[in-house]
């Protein structure tokens, strides 16, 4: 119930019951920590722990005011996020945000403007936000939720009330495997430490075949098989990961005609985000493969891996590399997500990726 469903984030909760229950609420508030740690959850309890009829420092999850929050009919809690295929919080929705917020709370306590994935405000909103942070409504409050905070201008970050969250720990998730994915301790375990104390990503690694994948796609970039073709079976796979999103797009059930244009911008938003997490995710397993590379190459031992089930597999490719050849190859793999990240073609990105990663020497060394 309420903030005991928040796991692992003791601080980030003792600081918001304490604020609630002495009601020295800020203005504005900045969530931020990595993907999937429970920063969207926390914004929602806390936007219900703010108006609740029953607890002065948490959610009953049971009055009349938070089981509107939780259905997302609550008068009083707005939320917003990325529209498009851009992914980008626009002036008009920000606008419409503000407002609502500066109204008259027409039912609890507070207004609550939850902005979730806040860095992808453009200049405008930005602008537009920050004029009212600068002189917030009285009964208002904003949730900033972020995963990248330092793309956010600084006059904004500087006006929050900045709360940190961490990764889970992998006690939680190993926990959360077994009980929601049946998954066996031995299993759970090995995920658990790839996942990095991210939840959503330890599902994902549960519910797909993308780290067998990425062995053998790994593998093959080992034994220099042509880096072309590898990189056209994952661009095919792409495709059809890509393909299959699409098409659970088309089978949602179509809006009504005076919220199609909105609902239309958010699913694909929602979809893009999606297969933007896609692409993202082989490239974590790829840079945990290099790393434990790395780390057998420097120590020679297998108690630090990551990928323990597979250490031999490991030990044995790590033998085909300088130290400093797997260091550039996890360079590659920094540039390749800051590239996808500019928004360059998938194709090209991981063309050029691959053709590094099969390479037994590093870029460097090819322009000297």
């Amino acid at each position: 119930m309420g903030f005991e469903t928040i796991k692992d984030q003791d601080v980030a909760v003792r600081m918001l019951r304490t604020a609630l229950s002495k009601r020295r609420l800020a203005h504005g508030y900045l969530f931020e920590g990595p993907e999937s740690v429970g920063k969207q959850l926390t914004a929602v309890t806390f936007a219900k722990a703010v108006n609740c009829e029953e607890l002065s420092d948490d959610s009953c999850d049971m009055c009349a005011s938070c089981l509107r929050t939780d259905d997302g009919k609550h008068p009083d809690v707005t939320v917003i996020e990325p529209v498009k295929a851009g992914r980008i919080i626009h002036v008009k929705a920000m606008s419409e945000l503000i407002e609502h917020a500066v109204l008259k709370p027409y039912r609890g306590k507070y207004r609550v403007a939850i902005i979730v994935a806040a860095e992808r405000m453009n200049a405008s909103a930005a602008n537009k936000f920050l004029k009212t942070l600068e002189e917030p409504p009285g009964n208002s409050l904003f949730v900033l939720v972020s995963d990248s905070p330092d793309q956010l201008p600084a006059t904004i970050t500087s006006r929050c009330q900045r709360v940190k969250f961490h990764p889970l720990t992998a006690h939680t998730i190993e926990a959360l495997l077994v009980r929601e994915r049946s998954l066996t301790p031995e299993r759970a375990r090995v995920i658990s430490v790839l996942a990095q104390g991210q939840v959503g990503k330890a599902f994902e690694l549960a519910d797909s075949e993308k780290r067998e994948f990425v062995t053998k796609l790994v593998a093959d970039l080992t034994e220099r098989r042509d880096p072309l073709l590898i990189a056209q079976a994952f661009l095919a796979r792409l495709k059809a990961e890509r393909d299959q999103l699409k098409g659970s797009l088309k089978s949602d059930e179509p809006p009504s005609e005076t919220d199609s244009e909105e609902l239309a911008e958010r699913r694909e938003a929602y979809y893009a985000g999606l297969f933007r997490k896609e692409v993202l995710s082989y490239l974590d397993l790829l840079r945990a493969w290099y790393r434990d590379m790395l780390v057998f190459s420097g120590t020679g031992v297998n108690d630090h891996l990551w990928n323990l089930d597979l250490a031999g597999v490991v030990a044995q490719q790590a033998r085909h590399y300088a130290a400093s050849d797997i260091e550039a190859k996890l360079e590659e793999l920094e540039r390749a997500e800051m590239l996808l990240e500019s928004n360059v073609k998938e194709d090209r990105v991981f063309r050029e990726l691959f053709y590094w990663l099969a390479e037994s020497r590093a870029r460097s060394a090819h322009l000297r």
